[in-house]
């Protein structure tokens, strides 16, 4: 259910230029070099007089997204989010609104120590758990390629 309506939500988008391409594993290998880090519950602390926004309703001005705090999420690790760009905060409509997924949580700075290739980090914008699975996912923007 969730990857149907993600895929409809890309469909949605307006702009001619917009696809989703999958990506196919090259391989990988795994290599276990660091303990366990406890996740930090306080990444986006609340400022004096800062509301919480609906992060249903649409952004006006989504050049400040970073700087707005959004709440009123049912399965969400925390109570209140920020997001980068007005994609992440759709991607969270579309998740909440699955009933197969439990959770769902944007990570932090250094969250999680994933490396690959020359030991370059890799932080994913979402770790959502179905009642199948966990998935690391991303909502960057596809561009068709030139033709």
């Amino acid at each position: 259910m969730l990857g149907t309506e993600l895929y409809a939500a890309g469909q949605a988008d307006p702009r001619p230029d917009a696809v989703a391409p999958w990506e196919e594993a090259a391989g990988y290998t795994v290599n276990l070099s660091k303990g366990f880090t406890p996740l930090n519950a306080e990444h986006y602390p609340v400022e004096e007089g800062q509301a919480l926004l609906d992060f249903r309703d649409p952004v006006k001005n989504r050049q400040e997204m970073r700087q707005l705090l959004f709440g009123g999420f049912e399965r969400c690790l925390y109570g209140r989010q920020r997001f980068d760009v007005n994609p992440e905060r759709r991607f969270v409509i579309v998740v909440e609104r699955d009933t197969d997924v439990l959770m769902w949580y944007k990570p932090g700075r250094n969250d999680f120590q994933i490396y690959y290739g020359d030991e370059s980090g890799y932080e994913p914008d979402f770790v959502v758990e179905t009642r199948t699975g966990r998935i690391l996912c991303e909502t960057q923007t596809f561009r068709r390629p030139a033709r």
